[in-house]
């Protein structure tokens, strides 16, 4: 095995990628959980949802993959080529995306440290690819409620259908019954004439009380009242249907506007009460820890308490850094230190030195040229 170029350790190399390819990704993932399980209760699908996640992917992509995980990689294979063939095969497809990465990642990565003997990443690798397939379960899970509850609304409209269907037929039935009734009491020859003349119209009452009065045709008053009976009995049956057929789209109606009120409450108590977590969020995060001794506004308490979880348990560090979490200015001119100084006075934050004045060679550093010394011409030039 070969040593990294430019100065950068082994150890360096992994407890990076470690750092990276642990915290990062659980909540990454916990957090893509947590939306597609609200997208789905506010729109009862979820094959939308990756126009939505992509977002959030993409964010990590940029964030922790590029120039980031990526060179880190680069340099695990300089540091051993002949084992990390399938990583050199992996960053050559140039992955443009964290679905990308993620599909095939962390299997790389847990087959090379077996073999370059890195147990801190094979532990977040393993992780990962955990995590990965939690949430893949979960979207199937999902799409298959969605396919469910399209059956179900599939099995409501052929219902309604059917039933529109039946009470159609009825009336139709109903409405020839009486068509029948009323010519055979007229001539065969009479009765086939309207019979014809009725047979494309829509509403076949009407048209045969038409025909009968141009004909001048004066039926008994039984046979009258029995046809009006008729058609009010046959109205009423068409507006009781309607009103059934309504009734049951104004439910489901009042229903889906009440859950979308309900939903809109519970998003305004959690949005007036934002020191708590939401119930979606405390079921899909577990085993949540506050540290109240990490400043989460400032990225360097909690970078290094990454680090110190990708050393664990074996702590080989130091908690901090020459300068802890502080501000450090440099100043390269005198100008540059008046300038600190004044604003130290202005702002009433008072500085120490931690290095002298001007940048000085260490010692052992050659100040002299391994040129000859230059000997000018006889012409003095």
């Amino acid at each position: 095995m070969q040593k990294l170029n430019e100065g950068i350790s082994f150890e360096t190399t992994v407890n990076s990628i470690t750092a990276r390819i642990g915290t990062p990704i659980t909540q990454l993932y916990h957090t893509l959980t947590s939306m597609s399980s609200q997208y789905f209760e506010k729109h009862h699908k979820i094959r939308n949802f990756g126009m939505v996640s992509g977002s959030t992917g993409s964010r990590w992509f940029q964030t922790f993959y590029e120039n980031k995980l990526q060179s880190d990689l680069y340099d695990l294979v300089k540091y051993s080529p002949k084992n990390a063939v399938y990583l050199h095969e992996f960053l050559s497809t140039y992955p443009s995306s964290f679905k990308e990465v993620s599909d095939s990642l962390p299997e790389i990565l847990i087959e090379l440290s077996d073999k370059i003997k890195t147990p801190s990443i094979k532990r977040n690798a393993i992780r990962w690819a955990q995590e990965r397939n939690l949430y893949k379960t979960h979207i199937e899970n999902l799409k298959e409620e969605e396919s469910k509850l399209n059956q179900d609304l599939e099995q409501e409209r052929s219902s309604e259908k059917s039933i529109n269907d039946r009470i159609t037929g009825q009336q139709n039935s109903q409405v020839e019954e009486i068509i029948s009734s009323v010519l055979k009491r007229l001539p065969v020859k009479v009765a086939g004439e309207i019979r014809h003349a009725i047979a494309r119209k829509d509403d076949k009452l009407q048209a045969l009380q038409r025909e009968l009065s141009n004909r001048k045709i004066n039926l008994h008053e039984t046979v009258l009242f029995d046809i009006v009976k008729a058609m009010d009995e046959i109205t009423t049956s068409i507006r009781l249907s309607e009103n059934i057929l309504n009734h049951s789209v104004n439910v489901k109606h009042m229903d889906s506007r009440l859950l979308e009120l309900e939903a809109a409450m519970i998003d305004m108590d959690e949005m007036m009460s934002e020191s708590k977590f939401r119930k979606t969020e405390t079921n899909a995060v577990p085993n949540m820890r506050k540290h109240d001794g990490l400043d989460n506004s400032s990225p360097y308490a909690p970078w290094r308490f990454g680090i110190a979880m990708a050393g664990s348990p074996e702590f080989n560090m130091d908690k901090t850094g020459p300068t802890g979490q502080k501000l450090v200015t440099i100043a390269y001119t005198d100008a540059d230190a008046e300038i600190i100084k004044a604003t130290e006075k202005f702002m009433g934050s008072k500085g120490s030195d931690v290095t002298t004045k001007g940048s000085k060679e260490t010692d052992g550093t050659n100040v002299k040229s391994s040129l000859p010394t230059f000997k000018k011409s006889k012409a003095g030039i």
